[in-house]
């Protein structure tokens, strides 16, 4: 299988996407509006197919929801945002932490892995692609995560997310087996209709035949051969 029909995406342009305006942040809290996701999706809808999201966050919520209820073509590569695991003394903004906020990281970042699987399986016709994390295993990152715990992050959503593929197949099975299903009821309302028919055109053809044999076997005398009643 080529990689077109793996993604079940096919071919178009892609873009970063953020709808953030001023004084609305991830870290505050403050997210775009459905709205203004709305307003900037359909801008982009006529220039790009491909939508990258970084994190699964409300943000993100609010576009898938945006382009199902819309109706809008759009496929979205949907990333999980992975925070620090362990410290980086090589970031020159600084990349280090206690140990306690170094655990409360990872738990952070599992729940992280586990909100992208939940969404990656509640919109399978839009997102194509999952990422764990963005620039988390950089020399120079503030967020670094190591490369092994990464790896561990991405066979959990092939594991997780893999249900995709499976429920698209399960729902198609389901659909053909009802149509199979529906086809067999209908073949049986035809076939007995058609022993109706031919029934009644049995009937019909004996009708026709004895109407034939009377007909044939009957003397008919002219009413203008008959003499009047006073003769």
């Amino acid at each position: 299988m080529n990689l077109k029909k793996r993604l079940n995406a096919g071919f178009g342009k892609a873009i970063c996407y953020s709808g953030f305006r001023e004084g609305q942040s991830p870290e505050t809290g403050i997210f775009p509006t459905y709205e203004e996701i709305k307003e900037d999706l359909l801008i982009l809808q006529n220039h790009w197919k491909f939508l990258r999201l970084y994190d699964c966050d409300k943000h993100s919520e609010i576009v898938l929801e945006v382009i199902e209820n819309e109706n809008l073509n759009f496929k979205v590569m949907l990333g999980a945002y992975i925070v620090a695991e362990v410290n980086n003394f090589g970031c020159p903004w600084g990349g280090t932490y206690s140990e306690d906020q170094l655990i409360k990281n990872k738990e952070i970042n599992l729940r992280r892995i586990q909100k992208l699987i939940k969404m990656a399986n509640q919109y399978p016709e839009i997102i194509f692609s999952l990422s764990a994390g963005n620039e988390a295993c950089v020399d120079w990152t503030d967020h670094y995560v190591p490369v092994k715990s990464v790896i561990n992050y991405v066979k959990m959503i092939k594991k997780g997310a893999g249900t995709m593929e499976e429920e698209r197949i399960i729902d198609i099975e389901s659909k053909l087996a009802y149509q199979e299903y529906t086809l067999k009821g209908l073949n049986e309302v035809i076939l007995e209709q058609q022993k109706q028919i031919d029934d009644l055109m049995i009937q019909i053809n004996n009708l026709n035949n004895r109407v034939k044999e009377l007909t044939d076997n009957t003397s008919f005398t002219a009413i203008r051969d008959e003499k009047p009643p006073h003769y």
